[in-house]
């Protein structure tokens, strides 16, 4: 049996595709390195820098909640505020 990619679909008036298989590990490990360093921390105050050194243990953790978020169809509170 050939490996098949999962399969995605285009939100309608944007060019961005949506993943629908399993979040990795390494998707997110690329996410948190694309934060931008020197800018003012969310309302967690965790400052971007600390999020990347971190990385090993904090991309477990951040995939873990967007696996479990996006299984249960339920977005936790404090991802609403800005």
């Amino acid at each position: 049996m050939q490996h098949q990619s999962p399969p995605t679909h285009t939100h309608e008036g944007t060019d961005m595709a949506q993943k629908t298989g399993p979040i990795t590990k390494p998707e997110v490990t690329h996410a948190i390195y694309k934060l931008k360093s020197e800018k003012a921390s969310g309302s967690d105050h965790i400052p971007a820098e600390m999020i990347k050194a971190s990385s090993d243990v904090t991309a477990d953790i951040v995939r873990y909640r967007i696996q479990h978020s996006s299984d249960t169809e339920e977005v936790p509170d404090v991802w609403q505020t800005g």
